[in-house]
């Protein structure tokens, strides 16, 4: 019958105990007989001695000296636990509602088997190596969820929204850069789409063919531009070029025609100094 069970702050390894706590019926009936039902006393004053109970709920150290019999609570924090989560014995603890797993070294992704725990008020899965989505089913089973702690993890993708969710703010998502959605301010792809009505999306679409369009258009003038252009830049260099070269020839052949006047003018002179 044991419901309350905290063994944090050691240095236990291997993998979460989850089995053994599985055969504690009180983690698992949700039902309690109405007689049974009030606070389970933690002080002896007749044995001479008093007995409180020190808790981590919601995120905040409180010292009870009585319990209420149907609270139901699991901490191993701040140990060396590794592996992935048992998404099935996780689901058989329907009772639970407070769970704390953080400081460990937990691997996997969130199994969707949190979804069952529908009494569930105080989750911490912070500072693991866990990866993956967060369920989103989680967003509509979990509403009893007052406090909830996913931080410095490497969890990817959209937020839950809705319920419970809504009220959890950036430090619940801190240190996991591939979250996007509220309360972050990053924003996934599509959730401006889906937040959209269907008349504003078709819209939108429409505009984004419109701009398509007009950037084809657009492309095509710069082409055809750019073609005209150099094609008149081709034509302007091609005909300096021609009339360069046609005046080369002019030269050469201007010099030409100089060469031989100037051997016959040598042969005469020569012909005069030998008579």
């Amino acid at each position: 019958m044991l419901h309350v069970f905290d063994i944090s702050v050691n240095n236990f390894t291997g993998k979460l105990p989850l089995e053994y706590i599985c055969h504690w019926k009180s983690m698992v009936v949700t039902d309690v007989p109405p007689q049974l039902a009030g606070y389970v006393s933690l002080q002896n004053v007749s044995a001479g001695y008093q007995d409180t109970l020190e808790i981590v709920s919601k995120g905040i150290y409180l010292e009870m000296e009585k319990i209420f019999n149907t609270f139901t609570s699991i901490n191993l924090s701040h140990n060396k636990f590794r592996g992935n989560i048992s998404a099935a014995l996780i689901g058989e603890l329907k009772a639970l509602m407070g769970l704390n797993l953080s400081a460990n070294d937990l691997i996997g992704q969130i199994p969707a088997s949190f979804t069952q725990l529908i009494r569930l008020e105080s989750l911490d899965l912070s500072s693991n190596n866990l990866s993956g989505e967060i369920p989103q089913q989680m967003a509509s089973t979990l509403t009893s969820l007052s406090f909830l702690n996913l931080s410095q993890n490497h969890l990817t993708g959209m937020i839950p929204q809705g319920s419970q969710f809504a009220t959890f703010s950036n430090a619940s998502y801190e240190g996991n850069v591939g979250l996007c959605g509220f309360p972050l301010s990053k924003r996934c792809g599509s959730e401006v789409e889906r937040a959209l009505p269907p008349a504003a999306s078709t819209r939108l679409e429409e505009e984004e063919e419109e701009d398509f369009t007009i950037i084809g258009l657009l492309d095509w003038r710069f082409v055809i531009a750019g073609y005209c252009s150099g094609m008149i830049i081709g034509v302007v260099i091609g005909h300096t070029m021609f009339w360069r070269i046609i005046g080369c020839f002019k030269l050469t052949s201007r010099m030409e025609r100089f060469k031989p006047k100037r051997k016959s003018s040598k042969r005469r002179r020569s012909k005069a100094m030998g008579e």
